[in-house]
């Protein structure tokens, strides 16, 4: 028996999940399965955590590669409670800070995509649409975010779309 797959087709299983980072190093697993109803449709979950504040959860759906059509949908929430903002007093965020300035806020992240993509030849059309939302709060410093800060807010959230063109001199091959 083979220990990652759950099945002879090999078409669904497990594997370990590694991560590193500047925040520190993680473990997890990852779920697959890539014929999905019998249609050659992909389906992922995993989990990556570093610590009980540290973690990264996905979802990911996607057709078929080299089919025509193809569509997906993709979810992420992650939390990094060692997340660097940088602020100075006043209306200045950035990079010029000096190193005392510099204080470590945890970061919630939640976000999603849909794209939906068309292949003629060796043109790939994808037309997409994406929203994001993070909120900010006290890091493993315990210091809270500073506020009232030109350009800064405790939560921001994102939303857009668009259409992507490709050319591919092979198209079908990935």
């Amino acid at each position: 028996e083979d220990l990652f797959y759950f099945n002879e087709r090999r078409t669904a299983g497990w594997f370990p999940n590694m991560s590193s980072s500047s925040s520190g190093e993680g473990a997890g697993l990852l779920f697959f399965h890539d014929d999905l109803f019998g249609k050659k449709q992909r389906a992922e979950a995993a989990f990556t955590m570093s610590s009980a504040k540290q973690f990264l959860a996905r979802l990911r759906f996607s057709g078929p590669d080299g089919a025509p059509r193809k569509s997906g949908a993709m979810i992420d929430y992650a939390r990094d409670d060692d997340t660097e903002l940088y602020a100075r007093a006043g209306p200045r965020l950035g990079w010029d800070t000096s190193p005392s300035d510099r204080r470590s806020h945890a970061l919630t992240r939640l976000r999603g995509r849909l794209w939906r993509e068309r292949r003629l030849g060796p043109l790939r059309a994808v037309i997409f649409g994406a929203a994001e939302s993070a909120a900010t709060g006290a890091g493993v410093d315990g210091i809270e975010p500073p506020g009232g800060l030109t350009g800064f807010s405790r939560r921001l959230t994102l939303g857009g779309g668009g259409l992507r063109l490709d050319w591919d001199a092979a198209p079908g091959k990935e």
